[in-house]
């Protein structure tokens, strides 16, 4: 009888042994990283284009080959006779492609509060980027050195260039989203010097009714601007696999400052 418990309390032990060594290995299986392919194909989920264009581009090129796709969207959004483009990483052995279509100008309805004085119905192409003023400068009521002065900027003073005049060099100034005057662009530098697709953001076309009073929603005043927009898409493709982008909206804020448009 003594024989068999102890016949008995050795194959319990086995067993238990044999389990915990199981479920260690599935453990270990468990915990294992797959590697995934070079890069994610599109998805039917509601992604932020420019996230998803990121996260395309990260994962299938290279840091140099990163910038001189970039670059090469650049070049493209700002021809106006070639559409297509190509390119390859010679890192990662990624090659791209890019088409564009044709320039979309977009008339856009502006509402700010205005300085007194100054004229708002002049034709204008959509800028909405951060200057500073390298010395001491005159504000004007129009594009113009002959128009009335009807404020300054300080050197150093931040502004945003709300509007480029057309066929001029002048800016129209804005501050704390109220319009102050007109700039020439020789007294202004721009704050930020990196014009890739992907550092330059969309901004709100007008205020947020809800952040101002109806006071102040009372001294808007409105005017109008153009906005030059192109039709993009890209392919990105390997041995492995190749993954193309729906068609989005691209717009422009400056030479080879292009965003991509998330709202209408």
């Amino acid at each position: 009888m003594r024989n068999k418990l102890q016949q008995n309390k050795f194959v319990f032990n086995r067993l238990c042994c044999l389990s915990c060594i199981v479920l260690l290995s599935g453990c270990q299986i468990l915990n294992q990283s797959v590697p995934g392919p070079a890069f994610s194909p599109s998805t039917n989920q509601p992604v932020s284009m420019l996230a998803k264009m990121g996260n395309d581009i990260d994962q299938a090129l290279s840091s140099d080959g990163q910038k001189k796709l970039l670059n090469q969207i650049n070049i493209a959004l700002e021809s106006y006779s070639r559409r297509n483009f190509t390119g390859q990483d010679k890192i990662s052995q990624s090659s791209w492609s890019i088409a564009v279509g044709d320039n979309n100008v977009i008339s856009k309805t502006l509402k700010r509060q205005v300085t007194q004085g100054v004229t708002l119905n002049i034709a204008s192409e959509w800028r909405d980027l951060p200057y500073l003023a390298t010395t001491t400068v005159n504000l004007r009521s129009e594009p113009s050195s002959q128009s009335e002065k009807v404020g300054q900027l300080q050197k150093g003073e931040r502004f945003t260039a709300l509007v480029r005049v057309n066929n001029k060099r002048w800016f129209m100034v804005e501050q704390h989203d109220v319009v102050l005057g007109y700039v020439h662009m020789d007294y202004v530098h721009p704050m930020n010097t990196d014009r890739t697709l992907l550092s330059t953001y969309p901004s709100a076309f007008n205020i947020d009714p809800h952040t101002i009073t109806e006071q102040e929603s009372a001294l808007l005043t409105s005017f109008k601007t153009a906005l030059r927009c192109k039709s993009m898409t890209y392919t990105l493709s390997n041995q492995a696999q190749e993954t193309q982008s729906p068609p989005f909206t691209v717009c422009r804020k400056a030479l080879n400052r292009w965003y991509i448009q998330t709202h209408q």
